[in-house]
C-alpha cells in the first residue's frame, strides 16, 4: 500500500498534536508510560501476528479478530493515563476489529487507525 502525501501529513500532524498533550501533561510518570507501552506494544504485535497469518494465506477467523479486538480495548486503558486521545484511538482500532468488513481503507484512514499510525504513536510514547 502506497502512503498518499495528505496522509502522511495527516499522520505527521496527529503525531505532534499527540507529542504536544504528551509533553503538558507532566504529571503523567514513567510507570504510566511504561503501563501504555506494554499493553499498545502487545495490541499491536497480535494485530501483525494475526496480518501475517493472512497474507500467508489463512482465512479470516473472527475469534482471532475478537481476541485482537480485545487487545486493543485493553490497551486503551493504561494509553488513556498518558494520552486520551490515543486512547480513543485504540477503542476505534478494536471496533475495526470485532466489524472489518464495515470499514473501507478511506475509514481506516481518516479515522488515524492504521497500523503504521499507531506503530508511530507507540514509537513516540517509547522516545518520552
Amino acid at each position: 500500500m502506497e502512503l498518499s502525501g495528505a496522509f502522511a501529513t495527516g499522520v505527521l500532524n496527529f503525531c505532534l498534536s499527540a507529542y504536544k498533550q504528551i509533553i503538558d501533561k507532566s504529571t503523567a510518570n514513567e510507570k504510566e508510560i511504561s503501563s501504555a507501552i506494554s499493553a499498545l506494544s502487545l495490541a499491536i504485535m497480535e494485530t501483525q501476528i494475526y496480518l501475517r497469518d493472512l497474507s500467508n494465506g489463512n482465512k479470516p477467523d473472527k475469534t482471532k479478530e475478537a481476541a485482537v479486538a480485545r487487545l486493543w480495548v485493553s490497551a486503551a486503558e493504561p494509553v488513556r493515563a498518558v494520552d486520551k486521545t490515543l486512547s480513543d484511538l485504540c477503542m476505534y482500532k478494536a471496533k475495526y476489529w470485532l466489524f472489518p468488513e464495515r470499514y473501507s481503507e478511506e475509514d481506516i484512514i481518516s479515522t488515524d487507525i492504521t497500523l503504521i499510525g499507531m506503530e508511530a504513536q507507540l514509537q513516540r510514547l517509547r522516545n518520552l
